[in-house]
């Protein structure tokens, strides 16, 4: 799945990580400028390679209304998920000491000629700090790192977690001086990509570096608390203590000796620093300082940090894969790295339930791995206790705060959403998230957690929510409904429309009309991706529609598509729409021979032209469906039904049922020529009667 960043420290300059760019074209011909909001202006031919982001590239960017004003513009990844609600509180209100924030769209751009985000940032005349420390035009001491460093520092994460928003992008490369003097220091840019998504795993605490890049999640102030430690450390040592070190050699060393001491290891550590440090990169967030705790210490009012002991060793360490581990976090990592080798190892030890019991001296823990594995072996097949279930669970057991881990994915439960969003983008297969959903993993992983806190209740409901979407297969629900209602802020991802980056419900007709231009004739106006957008995004009942469109009856089904796309004009209060009009006209054909009167169908393929022209979806399902047209059509074929059945008991009683056809047509034959004599008789005695008077 989404693999780890690779840090590639330089000999000129240590403190730097060099994070793989996107694949955005840098540079366009001179004349090319993009105009939005109607005064800021982005030249695409003038790209700042020098403030280019991981996930998003740098260019020059001008505001007419504040011509002298130095701006920049990062150009985001269209298939990576941005912090859209970040966005939204940082242009109302710009946390201090961060990147100034000024504004942000959505735009074509024509180097991709596709619609993606654009940023604009006031730009930072200082440039990057790593630039600066590695050119020698400013040095940090240890006695000048408190006030220059971790002040700000500080005072961006409390105005962010103020909001209850997270930075996850602290790190020495994104930290920028906005004067030339090299005094003002600013974190840099955190919206362009997913949480924690542009963070060498050195910056990660322990739980979130062992997931994907993608799966680290929102987070807390905690997480970065954590980063901003870390940036000090290699900021006042000038270099990366631990470059030398592999991913699992240094999460080993982080767990069995914690992180202040795997970073200081081999290196002197400032003595005014050390206080701080070890508060700032305590691995337990129970011990860690809040960024309220460090601001107290800031003012002089000292707050000693609690010291976090190492994890306690296994008596004897567990071998696997011919490497000794002597953690139960070491060793779910390994596991989730071979699942299916852990799956045969643990079916096959007998002595791994005693290892547990005995070595790592948890009873409770080995008894909850006694019954998973006998639960498995029992199972008969059953998908909830296949080997990848099975390891998933275990690695949970040794492992309760950190990240799931199924299969190929290892993800912290707050990036469900952006992760099932760049699979999504990326048009890689979400199967496997949904059956973390389906194999009940996220109550699995609830219910481990030591501490009930309001996030997981909260995750507890979403994930009940989402289970119930994914349940039901017909159009409206299914994965992309909970796609959408996991990412409020995902543009509809329908091919139909998919290049006009509909983000608000909206735009969606306008975009549909544009598109039924070039649509096949015989298409549908509405898949599943729109379907699903409009169940999560528009603020009414829409189920009557759905449920009318997910009906076998191909004339019922078009009648809920064009009822749904009626309320919605209507609710919306949507002009014209001509081309979509006509592309459902089109479309009208079996619900019209649905109606039983010759001259009704008649007349309603006569007017639909004429609506279609006004282009009203509205009138036209008042006319293709009324009520009362529908009322006097199926009035009148009740009757006619009526009269055509008394004809056909007429019919019957004359030919008869029991196939003597010619006999009952002789009888009545017989019957009808007595009547006639009898009839003439009365007429002749009637006659002589009178003649004789």
């Amino acid at each position: 799945m989404a693999e780890s960043a690779k840090v590639d420290q330089t000999e000129d300059d240590q403190t730097k990580d060099i994070i793989e760019e996107p694949d955005i074209p840098l540079s366009a011909p001179s004349d090319v400028a993009v105009v939005f909001r109607k005064h800021f202006t982005i030249d695409a031919a003038a790209p700042l390679v020098q403030l280019n982001s991981p996930s998003a590239l740098a260019y020059e960017a001008s505001d007419t209304r504040i011509p002298d004003k130095g701006l920049f513009a990062l150009i985001c990844d269209p298939d990576l998920p941005v912090r859209t609600r970040l966005m939204m509180q940082m242009k109302v209100n710009s946390p201090r000491c961060s990147l100034p924030f000024i504004d942000w769209d959505i735009i074509e751009w024509p180097l991709t000629g596709r619609k993606t985000t654009v940023v604009i940032y006031e730009r930072p005349m200082g440039g990057r700090l790593t630039d600066a420390l590695a050119s020698g035009a400013t040095r940090i001491s240890e006695y000048d790192v408190i006030e220059r460093v971790l002040t700000p520092g500080i005072t961006a994460i409390l105005d962010l977690s103020e909001a209850d928003l997270t930075h996850r992008a602290i790190r020495p490369d994104n930290m920028f001086f906005m004067d030339t003097s090299y005094q003002e220091l600013v974190l840099g840019d955190c919206v362009t990509s997913p949480p924690g998504y542009d963070q060498p795993e050195i910056f990660e605490t322990i739980e979130r570096s062992t997931a994907d890049r993608i799966g680290r999640g929102r987070g807390s102030p905690y997480d970065d608390v954590y980063a901003l430690g870390v940036s000090i450390m290699f900021i006042m040592l000038g270099h990366n203590p631990v470059s030398h070190l592999t991913p699992l050699e240094l999460l080993i060393e982080k767990i069995e000796r914690n992180t202040y001491a795997a970073l200081s290891a081999n290196s002197r550590v400032p003595l005014p620093a050390i206080e701080f440090l070890r508060g700032l990169l305590n691995d337990e967030e129970e011990g860690r300082w809040t960024a309220e705790a460090a601001e107290t210490w800031i003012d002089g009012r000292k707050n000693t940090p609690v010291q976090r002991h190492s994890t306690p060793k296994a008596k004897a360490p567990y071998h696997f894969q011919g490497v000794s581990y002597n953690t139960a976090r070491t060793l779910a990592y390994a596991f989730s790295l071979a699942p299916e080798e852990t799956f045969r190892t643990i079916k096959a030890d007998e002595n791994f339930e005693n290892w547990v019991r005995r070595n790592l001296d948890d009873r409770e823990l080995a008894d909850k791995v006694k019954i998973l594995i006998l639960t498995a072996s029992r199972s008969g097949g059953n998908p909830q206790h296949s080997p990848e279930v099975v390891v998933a669970k275990l690695c949970i057991l040794l492992d309760p705060s950190g990240p799931i881990r199924y299969k190929d994915l290892k993800f912290m439960i707050d990036s469900f959403g952006s992760y099932f969003a760049y699979l999504t983008l990326q048009k890689q297969s979400y199967q496997d998230l949904l059956e973390v959903v389906m194999r009940d993993l996220f109550d699995y992983w609830l219910k481990s957690q030591i501490n009930s806190t309001p996030d997981n209740a909260m995750w507890h409901r979403q994930i009940l929510r989402s289970k119930g979407y994914i349940k039901i297969k017909e159009l409206g629900f299914g994965a992309e409904r909970c796609l959408y209602e996991l990412n409020k802020n995902l543009p509809c991802l329908s091919p139909l429309i998919d290049e006009a980056h509909v983000t608000d419900i909206e735009e969606l007709l306008p975009a549909m009309d544009k598109a039924a231009s070039n649509a096949e004739p015989e298409s549908r106006p509405i898949d599943r991706h729109i379907a699903a957008f409009i169940g999560a995004r528009f603020n009414e009942d829409i189920h009557p529609h759905l449920r009318a469109m997910a009906l076998p009856e191909p004339e019922r089904a078009i009648i809920g598509t064009l009822s749904l796309l009626a309320f919605l004009q209507w609710k919306q209060k949507t002009p014209a729409l001509y081309s979509l009009s006509s592309w459902i006209g089109g479309l009208l054909g079996p619900a019209i021979a649905t109606y039983h009167n010759r001259k009704t169908r008649r007349e309603l393929e006569r007017e639909i032209p004429q609506l279609v022209r006004k282009g009203s979806l509205p009138e036209l399902f008042d006319l293709v469906d009324n009520a009362e047209q529908r009322t006097e059509d199926e009035s009148g074929f009740t009757e006619a039904r009526k009269v055509y059945s008394e004809a056909e008991i007429e019919i019957d009683l004359l030919e008869g049922k029991d196939g003597n056809k010619e006999e009952n047509l002789l009888l009545a034959g017989q019957k009808a020529s007595a009547m006639a004599a009898i009839m003439l008789g009365l007429i002749i005695v009637s006659i002589l009667f009178f003649v004789r008077q």
